[in-house]
């Protein structure tokens, strides 16, 4: 998939039940083969733009899914690493130690969770590929 064919299906799913010469147009523009928009309910043609708004890059949106927190490496961020990270972006702050108890235990929460999250695509990418 090219960034044109993602941009021309953002259009299609931010212009699903409306008139097709605005899609016809962008497709040209894009230099993409033009295909008629399948019917799909508005709320997966909002995730399907946002996330590909998202993907492409031509917008300012967040991220459409929770993803795993990790380090330059690709590598899953411990608890001590994002409590560590958290400090670090606010040097200015005076963090007391009910400031700290409170921000590992958020973090713990978060590794946890980044750990649950970064299982899941693996299995996924192990399922795809069988």
């Amino acid at each position: 998939m090219t960034k044109a064919l993602a941009e021309a299906e953002m259009w299609a799913a931010s212009t699903v039940g409306e008139p097709t010469a605005v899609l016809r147009s962008v497709c040209q523009q894009l230099e993409v083969p033009y295909v008629e928009a399948q019917a799909v309910g508005a709320r997966w043609a909002e995730g399907v733009y946002r996330a590909l708004r998202w993907l492409t890059r031509t917008g300012g949106e967040p991220c459409p899914l929770e993803l795993p927190v990790r380090g330059r490496d690709g590598r899953v961020l411990s608890v001590d690493e994002l409590v560590e990270w958290a400090i670090s972006t606010a040097p200015h702050k005076a963090w007391e130690p009910e400031d700290r108890a409170a921000l590992r235990r958020r973090a713990e929460v978060k590794a946890q969770r980044s750990r649950e999250l970064a299982g899941l695509i693996e299995e996924t990418r192990r399922r795809a590929a069988s």
